[in-house]
C-alpha cells in the first residue's frame, strides 16, 4: 500500500514538474536565426547556442614555358587540390555565467582539436576564466582567428611556439575596454590533440597586457598596442 501511495506521489511530481517546463517554455520560447552559423537562443537570451564551421579550399593549375621544359624536363604535376581548414563547431552559454565551445579541425587530413574549453564569465574583479585547450595569450597573430588574418596563412614565427595548449586562462578588460589584460597557467601538452601522457613536469606561464590609446570609431582609426 505505501508502495503504491510512493509511487503516486512520484507520478504527480513528474506531471507537476512536466507542466511547469511547457509553462516556462511557453513564456520564454526559443528563437532560431543564421547568423555565421546557425543560433538558437531563448527570449531572454539567457541561453545560447550556436553551430557552425567554416571551409577553406585550394586549387591550383601550374603551367610552364618550353624552354623551362628542356632545362628541368616536364612538369609531373600541372594541377593540386587542398582542403586548407575545414571547422565544425558547437558553442554556447547557460545563464550568461558560464560559456563553452568544442572546435574541430581537419587539416592537412589530419583531424586536430582547436578551442576545448569550458568557461566562468563576471566573476568580480577577476573576469573571466576558461579551463581546457585554449589558445595561450601570446602574439596577436595567433589570437586573430584565421577567418581575419590579412593573408592565406600566418608568418613563419607562428610555428616556434605552441598556439593552444591545455591549462587555465584568465583574462578581462577596464577602462571601458581600453586595457586587456590575460594570463594563463599550462600544461606543455600535444597542441593538436590536448593529450599528452610523457609532460611530466613542463610547465607554461603566459601573460599579455594591451591597450588602446586610439580608438576614434566615427574616423574608423585604432592603434592597438601589448607586450607578451
Amino acid at each position: 500500500m505505501r508502495d503504491k501511495i510512493r509511487t503516486k506521489k512520484i507520478s504527480v511530481l513528474i506531471i507537476i514538474i512536466l507542466i511547469s517546463l511547457k509553462i516556462k517554455a511557453q513564456e520564454n520560447p526559443f528563437l532560431f536565426t543564421w547568423k555565421n552559423g546557425f543560433k538558437v537562443e531563448n527570449k531572454d537570451k539567457s541561453l545560447k547556442f550556436k553551430f557552425g564551421g567554416r571551409l577553406m579550399l585550394d586549387n591550383a593549375f601550374m603551367s610552364q614555358d618550353k624552354n623551362l621544359d628542356l632545362i628541368y624536363g616536364e612538369l609531373q604535376t600541372t594541377s593540386a587540390t587542398e582542403i586548407r581548414r575545414a571547422r565544425l563547431f558547437f558553442t554556447g552559454s547557460i545563464y550568461n555565467n558560464v560559456d563553452f565551445k568544442l572546435d574541430l579541425g581537419f587539416e592537412g587530413g589530419a583531424v586536430a582539436l582547436k578551442d576545448v574549453y569550458f568557461g566562468i564569465k563576471n566573476i568580480p574583479v577577476i573576469g573571466n576564466l576558461r579551463v581546457g585547450h585554449v589558445k595561450e595569450p601570446f602574439r596577436f597573430e595567433m589570437l586573430t582567428s584565421s577567418k581575419y588574418i590579412t593573408f592565406m596563412e600566418r608568418s613563419l614565427m607562428s610555428d616556434y611556439v605552441p598556439t593552444r595548449n591545455n591549462g587555465l586562462l584568465l583574462f578581462n578588460e577596464f577602462r571601458d575596454k581600453r586595457i586587456g589584460v590575460q594570463a594563463g597557467f599550462f600544461r606543455n601538452a600535444n597542441t593538436k590533440t590536448g593529450n599528452d601522457k610523457a609532460a611530466n613536469d613542463s610547465f607554461v606561464f603566459t601573460g599579455r597586457v594591451t591597450g588602446l590609446p586610439i580608438r576614434d570609431n566615427d574616423k574608423k582609426r585604432l592603434l592597438h598596442v601589448g607586450a607578451s
